[in-house]
């Protein structure tokens, strides 16, 4: 069903995550943080969108389903992004830029 598709591949491992605790599901979200930190590609406006909702499906699964559990560790994580900006260079013309609102 996923073969071939790893965002998709990303969605389910993170939906089935859930199903073994908040523990399970925070380590599943954090390495992926740190597979898009440890990253050093450019990240232009056609790979953006794929990158936001990405980083938009680690925010949804810290805030509706890790926080709750564990605050401590929902805080940690929902600050992590916030590193990435070190090795993730973003080229986009800034009129059109799809992370504007993210800055």
């Amino acid at each position: 069903m996923t073969k071939g598709n790893a965002a998709a591949k990303r969605r389910l491992r993170l939906e089935l995550g859930g199903e073994d605790g908040p523990g399970e599901l925070a380590r599943d979200v954090a390495r992926r943080l740190a597979t898009i930190g440890r990253s050093k590609g450019v990240v232009d406006w056609q790979r953006a969108p794929a990158l936001i909702a990405d980083l938009e499906m680690q925010r949804r699964a810290i805030i509706e389903r890790i926080a709750p559990a564990w605050p401590n560790l929902g805080f940690y994580l929902i600050w992590c992004p916030h590193a990435l900006s070190t090795g993730t260079h973003l080229e986009c013309p800034p009129f059109n830029c799809p992370f504007t609102g993210l800055r």
